[in-house]
């Protein structure tokens, strides 16, 4: 199995396993993952940095950041598709985040990351 073939595994397995555990007892889902694993904003903020510094560089052996970024389009609309219920929610969650004024201080690394990748996308389609 190549190293994208493993990640993609991995996640599927993921993927079986939360929706199996999320359908007989969604509380449990709550309380044994979710809670405990964001609890620590800091230990979720570096275990994102660690897993994004090991799946970019497999990803970039098989694949072009442009096809990536073409992927992140399709997980936009499964994100979208998964929150559209939950909208009212979110929104109010979107106005408490700008209430509090300190979205680009609490968020400046993933959107330095997402900035990076976006200028990187556009110079690979429209100069190279």
């Amino acid at each position: 199995m190549t190293p994208v073939e493993i990640m993609a595994l991995l996640l599927a397995l993921g993927v079986v396993v939360k929706l199996a555990v999320v359908s007989i007892n969604p509380k449990l889902w709550i309380d044994e993952v979710t809670k405990k694993a964001l609890s620590n904003s800091t230990l979720v903020l570096l275990a994102s940095i660690v897993l994004v510094g090991i799946t970019l560089p497999l990803l970039l052996v098989e694949l072009s950041i442009v096809q990536i970024f073409a992927v992140f389009l399709f997980l936009a609309g499964l994100m979208i598709m998964s929150m559209a219920p939950y909208s009212v929610e979110i929104i109010k969650i979107g106005e408490k985040m700008i209430a509090e004024g300190n979205v680009l201080k609490k968020a400046w690394l993933a959107i330095v990351v997402w900035l990076i990748l976006a200028v990187w996308v556009l110079y690979e389609i429209l100069i190279v």
